[in-house]
């Protein structure tokens, strides 16, 4: 069994983030929705937590973050932070896969199927499946993909008896209705969080040296970032005719 670390643990999302100390097997979990610098605001929460464990910075044995899939930009500043962290401290540097993340929230006794599903915006959803196991860890039974809503059913014809989480499911609400009902339960709130992160980093840290501060790096699966011009129209006419469809033919 993995022992316990003292770690920071940082996830950024487009308009949240969370922070996270990880001692003694527990975690403190502090979230914000100001509209903050995000680097100076995590710097700010992470001394507030460390002041009330009465530890340092120095007292860390490793810096963990929400590596992706998700926003570019919150990845990037929490990468940045987690680096920057890692290299002045000499730590190690943990990214840790954000939809397991959701998984690991969601998660409630070894055996549950987990789906989770985060809206990637242009018309694109990130999806993964996982599996909860015994010593509260997670088997990645399908890694993060990118695709369509779609391309989804027949992508989950081989994981029966599923639960879901994600943002994805309120997002793409009609979209994924169907889907929802075969679930054996759902929860579209829930979203990457930093005490999760913590408590997955701890169980990746086996040998501190096999995450150098140096390799850390987000984990997009999608390189494109913007649609073009006329995938924007298409996406728009895609949107009106859901919306026509909902409402029957114009009189």
């Amino acid at each position: 069994m993995t022992q316990p670390r003292t770690i920071l643990a940082i996830a950024v999302g487009a308009s949240s983030f969370s922070v996270a100390l990880l001692h003694d097997g527990k975690a403190l979990l502090r979230e914000s929705n100001a509209p903050l610098d995000a680097a100076e605001s995590v710097l700010v929460i992470t001394s507030s937590l460390l002041d009330d464990h009465a530890l340092t910075r120095h007292d860390l044995q490793a810096i963990a973050f929400a590596a992706g899939p998700g926003a570019f930009t919150g990845l990037r500043v929490a990468c940045g932070i987690a680096q920057g962290l890692g290299w002045a401290l000499d730590l190690p540097v943990v990214p840790v896969d954000s939809l397991a993340t959701v998984a690991w929230q969601m998660s409630r006794r070894a055996g549950d199927r987990l789906l989770v599903v985060q809206d990637a915006r242009m018309g694109e959803i990130y999806a993964a499946v996982y599996e909860s196991l015994a010593d509260a860890s997670l088997l990645t039974l399908r890694p993060p993909w990118v695709g369509s809503l779609q391309t989804l059913g027949p992508a989950l014809a081989q994981y029966p008896e599923l639960c879901g989480a994600g943002d994805a499911f309120r997002v793409h609400q009609q979209g994924l209705e169907a889907l929802a009902k075969n679930l054996r339960r759902c929860n579209p709130e829930l979203a990457s969080r930093a005490d999760a992160v913590a408590y997955l980093a701890q169980q990746m840290l086996v040998d501190p040296l096999d995450w150098p501060a140096a390799q850390a790096a987000p984990f997009y699966v999608r390189d494109k970032v913007a649609l073009n011009v006329r995938e924007q129209a298409e996406l728009r006419l895609e949107k009106d005719r859901q919306r026509v469809s909902r409402k029957g033919p114009m009189q």
